[in-house]
């Protein structure tokens, strides 16, 4: 979407609120999110009106308040330039002054920008960060769903809280992690069709607790997890 597009969007949800301001929204959400529509969508209906205008009186103050600041600079060199003329004395040195009109440069506008809009980015970081961990979560969730773990639900529970203490990385941090949890579930199960050969035996991996998983096959899905910290994930 354009930035025109955005601010159109915008309008459209948010009316009443100042065409400058939501320029100014439709500008961020452009530069964070890039030509994804749907990110784009997602990020506008997640906004909400309280939000979109103290973002645009925060703003306002700060572009007002270096207009008033260019103004009063101009003002002051204006009187010095008069007071020396009057005085005989020679012109003082000249001082950088703003650009005619109280318009900024480009570098103040940025810095403005950034500064007005940070709250904004994030939001937006926080509300991609919360939309990505769902999504690795399903992919998670589409490992442990399947027939071979029908009945194990605290081998699956464990594998689930182990998953809600991380952060990972990147996508190949996560990716790591899942091949790790592949290997942890093959053994599991591999373990089950052990104990329903051996019958009344011995369990290959010890015995069982109390949530249905052996000590042994608990310490597995640790080592596993560690070792996919290794690789990028962190506990939080």
């Amino acid at each position: 979407m354009t930035i025109e597009q955005i601010t159109t969007a915008l309008q459209a949800k948010f009316t009443g609120a100042r065409k400058d301001g939501l320029e100014q929204i439709a500008r961020n959400l452009a530069l964070v999110l890039g030509n994804d529509d749907n990110k784009v969508n997602e990020a506008i209906n997640n906004l909400t009106a309280d939000a979109v205008n103290a973002h645009i009186v925060e703003w306002r103050k700060v572009v007002d308040a270096e207009n008033a600041k260019a103004a009063q600079t101009r003002e002051d060199n204006l009187r010095k330039a008069i007071d020396f003329k009057e005085k005989g004395k020679q012109d003082p040195p000249k001082q950088q002054e703003p650009p005619e009109g109280g318009d900024l440069t480009a570098e103040q506008v940025a810095a403005i920008v950034a500064k007005a809009t940070e709250p904004l980015q994030q939001q937006i970081a926080q509300l991609n960060a919360g939309k990505l961990n769902e999504q690795r979560f399903e992919r998670l969730n589409g490992l442990l769903n399947n027939d071979r773990l029908k009945n194990a639900t605290a081998f699956k529970d464990v594998v689930k809280n182990g998953f809600s203490g991380k952060q990972f990385a990147d996508d190949a941090a996560f990716d790591a992690y899942l091949e790790e949890t592949k290997k942890s579930i093959d053994a599991f199960v591999q373990q089950q069709a052990d104990l329903e050969l051996k019958g009344n035996g011995s369990p290959l991996f010890g015995k069982v607790n109390t949530d249905g998983i052996s000590a042994s096959v608990a310490d597995y899905i640790k080592s596993k997890q560690d070792n996919a910290d290794a690789l990028g994930g962190k506990k939080l």
